[in-house]
C-alpha cells in the first residue's frame, strides 16, 4: 500500500506496516514481535502503536490503565529509544 500519508517524512530502512491489524506482540531480548490479524508476523526493535484508545498493544502493555471521558482529545507520545537502536 502506498503510504496514506505523503507529507511525513520516514526513514528509507524503517520499515511501517500499512493496512495491518495488529492483535498482539511478545517482547523478547532481541526487541518484539509482532502478531497480525491475517497471521503474519514481524520483529522489530521499536513498536508503535498509534492506533487510539482501544489499540490492542497499549490493552496488553498497560493492563491496568483505567479509561475515563473526558470529552477531551489529546494526542501524546512518549517514545523511549534505547542508544543502542539509534546507530
Amino acid at each position: 500500500m502506498p503510504n496514506p500519508i505523503p507529507d511525513l517524512e520516514f526513514h528509507e530502512d524503517v520499515p511501517v506496516q500499512w493496512s495491518k491489524k495488529c492483535v498482539g506482540y511478545e517482547e523478547t531480548k532481541e526487541g518484539g514481535l509482532v502478531f497480525f490479524k491475517d497471521r503474519s508476523r514481524e520483529f522489530c526493535d521499536i513498536l508503535v502503536g498509534a492506533d487510539g484508545i482501544n489499540s490492542p498493544v497499549r490493552k496488553q502493555k498497560l493492563l491496568e490503565l483505567q479509561i475515563f471521558d473526558y470529552g477531551v482529545t489529546l494526542i501524546n507520545a512518549g517514545v523511549a529509544v534505547p542508544k543502542s537502536v539509534m546507530k
